[in-house]
């Protein structure tokens, strides 16, 4: 029963018991001690009263009165009676015991008791005793009168027990209602300071751990106790107690969250590979309730996998503590394959020694798309979806290494080069051009065997890989191809074009087969079929010449990027005399090329072979940067300030973004008089961008610069593209003045052309003059100037730099 009480009023009640058997006890002993002590002080007074008594007597008796004659006895005992309240008889009596006088007492038994009782003391001098007479205690003292030495009476002096026991009792319930009062006070402000410095922070503990057992560790505050007792010490155990629940529970509960929250499956299972735990993302993933994975087997997720594949699995997680990066495919509930990267790690619990399997399954199929994707994108054209150049350069490769174990096998590459392709880009933009790409490939790929591999690799190039095939049905397909782009018909916006392919084929054989040089060859076999006309199939073979030229220009080509680290181009000038008088009129700069060993290199092999790589633009920038640094240096000779300076720019340069911005700065760097200066582009180049060469001519024009047509007659030898130059001069093609002081049909042609120059106002040069009969022709024709080796040869001029 006492367990149910609360400790408040345990306390009270421990209180309580102790206060009052302290306060009984207290009482009882005071209450003794009062007594003795009352008892002691009423003695004293009652000796102190019978020896003022038996004064006063021996004092009359001293004066000679007779003892038994003392009248004034009764008035002393009266006046002693009157002075002390608790005084009650007095009595002197004989040796005889006769009373002599008496005062206070009627009754004659009671005289008689007490002075038998006096009698009966063996010393009669000042002792207090008790006596009983009438049911009544007394304590008497009893003092000899003694006179002159004499004793010859005694006197007796009473006092009545009840005289202290009144205010003793009095007293002792005074003291024991002050008690009662003070325990009440005192239980009353025990109760307070119970209730203060226990109960009530007691409470609170009982509280705050109540709280958490019904809402958690959410919302609870630590309990703010300021005691520094044990109650305080208790509070700040608890209070770490809190900070420590609640760093674990915010620990687990962010550890609950990120496993919840984690976008990953993750899985634990026991030893034996049973499912223990998962989160959400594993549910969502492959489709299973929590229900249908706890308990099972991980086999669940690997249907089509051994059971000893899945112990193999095991054993290695067991022997390396962990597997990272194993890529696999889950099959979901549904039966969906979804392809994951597991990363698995064994858990051992630290007092059970259980061990646990950690499994985390990344979906990887938005990665595997992507990769997919990339590699779709590193292999095909985004335009057509054709195969690229690198993998087509690939599947030459795989063809390759198939020619190296079966030498007798033989497959075919084809490297087509679309001509007036340009034309519908320029004219029809870029889109237009983009929709002829798409057409076309779609075309030629269902002209192709399924074997066969079609690949854009470039603008306007594709590459056909023919596996295992003949010369003779490789170059029927290759014919067909030809034939299909020339009737091919594209429209746009009413625009009808047609297109035209150069076709360059080349044997894959055991001969022939590393990937740089089959390309290479089949490149080399395109431009030659681009050279003679297009539109046809050139078959590369390494014996004929035209393949040994080209074959010298890619030699050639490392030669030209050298020249340019380690300068080695230089400048020549070749004169122009005027034919009528033979008068020196100026300059064609000439660039010249030395190999590694000083030795010249004919401007017939590198320059090709900078045309056919790109590299026109660049000379023709060092032409001119050169031409003006020299320029420069020869000012000062007054005798050639009316020279001009023919300085050759070729079709990519015109073309070229910036390349008219380059020309001004040099101009205006070196102080060039543009006047002095005739830039020659040849008549190919002005026709295959008439616009732009036109519009690169009048802006130079402007600043002074004059302009001459090169090699006219040895192209499209169209006049009416004349009319519309802004030229000044028409260099005519060395291949027909060679000739015309033997051949009357170049001679006709020469003067043909003389003719209408001079009606379009335009001055005409001519070229390749070897002898005097040539120039002697020249003079009869009446063309103005003239150039070549009996004119003068190729020269460094005197102060060039």
């Amino acid at each position: 029963m006492l367990d149910k009480i609360k400790i408040k009023f345990k306390i009270i009640l421990i209180m309580g018991v102790v206060l009052s058997i302290t306060i009984i006890a207290n009482y009882a002993i005071s209450d003794h001690l009062l007594k003795d002590e009352l008892t002691k002080a009423f003695s004293k007074e009652v000796l102190s009263t019978t020896r003022g008594l038996r004064a006063q007597v021996v004092r009359m008796l001293y004066a000679g009165i007779d003892i038994t004659k003392i009248d004034e006895f009764d008035e002393q005992s009266i006046a002693a009676f009157e002075e002390t309240e608790n005084l009650k008889f007095a009595i002197t009596f004989d040796l005889d015991g006769n009373i002599l006088f008496h005062s206070g007492i009627n009754c004659d038994k009671m005289l008689e008791n007490i002075v038998s009782n006096i009698r009966n003391l063996d010393v009669i001098d000042g002792v207090i005793d008790t006596i009983e007479c009438n049911n009544e205690e007394y304590y008497i003292c009893s003092l000899p009168i003694t006179v002159r030495g004499e004793t010859n009476s005694y006197i007796v002096a009473g006092y009545c027990s009840k005289s202290y026991e009144g205010p003793v009792k009095f007293f002792s319930l005074s003291t024991f209602v002050i008690a009662i009062v003070i325990l009440l006070i005192a239980m009353a402000i025990s109760i307070y300071l119970l209730n203060r410095w226990i109960t009530k922070p007691l409470i609170k503990l009982h509280k705050a751990t109540k709280d958490i057992l019904v809402n958690g560790m959410e919302g609870v505050s630590e309990v703010e106790i300021s005691q520094k007792d044990e109650i305080g010490k208790l509070a700040d155990s608890y209070n770490q107690m809190i900070d420590y629940i609640r760093l674990s529970t915010v620990s687990k509960s962010y550890l609950s969250n990120i496993i919840s929250n984690i976008s990953d499956a993750l899985v634990v299972t026991d030893a034996n590979l049973c499912i223990e735990t998962v989160n959400e993302a594993t549910k969502k993933m492959f489709g299973y309730t929590e229900e249908e994975l706890i308990g099972s087997s991980v086999s669940i997720f690997f249907p089509q996998i051994q059971e000893q594949v899945v112990e193999h699995w095991k054993n290695t997680i067991i022997t390396h503590r962990q597997y990272s990066d194993y890529e696999v495919i889950i099959h979901s509930k549904g039966k969906n394959a979804i392809p994951v990267l597991i990363s698995s790690t064994v858990m051992t619990e630290e007092n059970s020694g259980q061990v646990h399997f950690v499994c985390i399954a990344k979906d990887i199929s938005e990665r595997k798309k992507s990769e997919e994707s990339i590699r779709y994108q590193a292999n095909h054209d985004m335009l057509t979806g054709l195969s690229n150049r690198y993998a087509l350069e690939n599947k030459i490769q795989a063809c390759s290494k198939m020619i190296l174990f079966y030498p007798e096998e033989m497959s075919m590459f084809l490297f087509l080069d679309l001509d007036k392709f340009k034309i519908v880009n320029d004219v029809c933009g870029h889109h237009a051009g983009d929709e002829l790409i798409k057409h076309l490939s779609l075309m030629m790929k269902q002209n192709l065997r399924e074997q066969d591999t079609l690949a854009r690799i470039g603008g306007d190039e594709f590459g056909v890989l023919l596996n295992g095939i003949s010369q003779e049905e490789g170059l029927k397909i290759a014919e067909d191809l030809c034939e299909l782009v020339k009737k091919f018909r594209f429209i746009w916006e009413e625009k009808v074009f047609t297109l035209g392919v150069s076709i360059g084929a080349v044997i894959i054989n055991k001969d022939l087969y590393e990937v740089p040089k089959v390309i290479s060859a089949a490149d080399q076999a395109c431009y030659i079929s681009k050279e003679k006309g297009g539109n046809r199939v050139q078959l590369f073979s390494e014996s004929e010449q035209e393949f040994s030229l080209r074959e010298e220009e890619m030699q050639v080509m490392p030669s030209i990027t050298k020249a340019f680290e380690e300068n080695r181009f230089l400048l020549v000038y070749q004169d122009i005399v005027r034919v009528s008088d033979t008068v020196l009129v100026g300059y064609e700069a000439l660039i010249r090329l030395k190999d590694e060993q000083g030795q010249l290199v004919s401007p017939g092999t590198f320059l090709p072979a900078a045309q056919r790589y790109n590299k026109l633009t660049d000379i023709d920038r060092w032409v001119i940067t050169n031409f003006c640094k020299n320029y420069a240096s020869r000012q000062n000779d007054s005798i050639e300030n009316d020279f001009i300076y023919n300085i050759n720019i070729s079709a990519t340069s015109v073309n070229a973004e910036g390349f008219l911005e380059f020309i001004c700065y040099q101009f205006e760097q070196y102080q060039v008089q543009p006047q002095r200066v005739c830039f020659e582009i040849t008549e190919t180049s002005a026709v295959s961008n008439f616009v732009k060469a036109k519009d690169f001519i009048q802006e130079l024009k402007k600043l002074g610069c004059r302009f001459a047509l090169d090699d006219f007659g040895s192209g499209l030898s169209s006049f009416t593209y004349l009319k519309y130059l802004p030229v000044d001069y028409i260099k005519i093609d060395g291949v027909i003045v060679n000739d015309i002081d033997t051949n009357k049909i170049d001679y006709a042609l020469v003067s043909s052309i003389n003719e209408i120059a001079h009606l379009m106002g335009m001055k005409t040069i001519a070229e390749y003059v070897e002898s005097e009969a040539i120039f002697n022709c020249l003079r009869e024709i009446g063309v103005d100037y003239a150039q070549g080796f009996w004119v003068g040869e190729p020269k460094w001029l005197p102060n060039m730099v």
